[in-house]
């Protein structure tokens, strides 16, 4: 048989086929996005917001730092507003509100800029909660944070950390207003979610709250009841600022309800726990707060 000499023979042409096809199919794919940094940087934005939660602040700010500089480095609009309001929580609670409304601008700034409906909302979250905790007693912001708080919940995915936080927020309102029913049951929304996801330290202090808001209400039984729920989460989280917190509450909740032996022994009880954690500043408010038991 005569060949052309322009075409290989049918053999040759089939084990051809046969060796582009395997030499295609075991090349390499290359990854249409890497997320190696960010990954990083978001491991290390769970462990400062943690580190927050426990009341760690110089921990906290030492692992945002690093988050922030990734976040930083590979431009990415979520990390960047997320951090930002992670330092925004940090300087409020540190008592540096205008670094702590700076960073909350900036966030929603970046938030707007993203065209991020999610984002947006929870920049407004976190900039409303720090306005209504810095305007206690006043119900207009009570009230315009309620509304605000509305429609982020309605934005926010139900079942996230961020619709917790909005639940707590629009609870922490509501309180403000006296709806005390409606405080409770956001507060409730939050626990749902925070025990669903076993997050510890989250669900100690939405019973926390549960407890402020029976305590307003001098239902002394059930804010004791919720403060020991409190207690036995944060022991499970081994979080000293948590628990040294729950006690110094309970001498609150006693002391108001004329139990000066119980408040003098919870407030030795939240000294003790926050003098053990290297804990000064809430060591000394505790200190203060039995000497003013008679």
């Amino acid at each position: 048989m005569i060949f052309s000499p322009s075409l290989p023979p049918p053999f040759l042409l089939l084990i051809l086929c046969v060796l582009i096809f395997c030499s295609c199919s075991s090349a390499p794919r290359r990854l249409a996005e890497i997320t190696t940094a960010r990954s990083l940087a978001e491991n290390q934005l769970d462990q400062s917001n943690r580190q927050a939660d426990r009341g760690n602040w110089t921990l906290a700010l030492e692992l945002l730092e690093e988050s922030r500089r990734i976040a930083v480095a590979v431009d990415d609009p979520p990390l960047l507003v997320e951090t930002a309001l992670a330092y925004s929580n940090i300087y409020y609670y540190l008592g540096k509100p205008e670094e702590a409304l700076a960073f909350g601008n900036d966030a929603l700034n970046r938030a707007r800029n993203a065209n991020d409906n999610v984002l947006i909302a929870l920049c407004t979250v976190s900039l409303a909660r720090n306005k209504l905790l810095s305007n206690k007693g006043n119900t207009a912001i009570a009230d315009e944070v309620k509304h605000e708080i509305a429609d982020c919940i309605a934005t926010l995915p139900k079942q996230s950390l961020h619709a917790a936080n909005a639940w707590i927020t629009a609870a922490l309102a509501e309180k403000e207003l006296g709806n005390f029913a409606v405080a409770e049951r956001s507060l409730y929304y939050a626990l749902a979610i925070h025990s669903t996801g076993n997050y510890l330290e989250l669900a100690a202090y939405d019973y926390y709250l549960l407890a402020s808001v029976a305590s307003v209400q001098s239902n002394y039984g059930q804010a004791i009841a919720a403060l020991q729920n409190a207690i036995a989460l944060d022991r499970r989280a081994e979080n000293s600022h948590g628990l040294g917190m729950n006690y110094l509450a309970l001498g609150d909740v006693y002391k108001k309800a004329r139990d000066t032996k119980n408040a003098r022994n919870m407030y030795t009880r939240a000294a003790t726990i926050f003098k053990a954690a290297r804990m000064d500043t809430e060591a000394r408010r505790a200190d203060e707060c039995l000497s003013a038991v008679h």
